[in-house]
């Protein structure tokens, strides 16, 4: 199973941006959007992460979580998630996400920035 975005509910997130005439403020607008989206898939990986752990902690093999219909990885991408689950279930996992600015960390929501911080210039979330 594959998972797309839908297109209208991709463009309704950003449809706000169509307000913007100045190239200046549209382009950090929408550069600080792109961040913020950005941020917020990785933190869903983390997620990810953790439900497959947990289904591995249940007692499931890699390959048998990996054959789920509903889990788009391959086993080798069950694997590194599971350990990445784990590690954030025991408390000691971090995920380094994309490089991100200060400017930009600071522009996004304060709910997103709960869990998450800037550490040598890449997200860290922290759970």
């Amino acid at each position: 199973m594959s998972y797309e975005a839908d297109p209208a509910a991709a463009a309704a997130l950003v449809a706000h941006l169509d307000e913007f005439t100045d190239p200046a403020e549209l382009y950090a607008r929408a550069s600080s959007e792109q961040a913020l989206l950005d941020a917020a898939a990785q933190l869903a990986t983390g997620h990810k992460a953790r439900a497959l752990a947990m289904l591995w902690q249940g007692g499931m093999s890699y390959g048998q979580i990996a054959a789920l219909p509903w889990v788009a990885e391959t086993r080798s991408g069950v694997q590194k998630l599971v350990e990445q689950g784990r590690a954030v279930a025991a408390g000691t996992g971090v995920w380094i996400g994309m490089p991100i600015t200060a400017e930009e960390y600071d522009a996004l929501d304060e709910g997103l920035k709960r869990g998450i911080e800037v550490i040598d210039g890449y997200v860290v979330a922290r759970h």
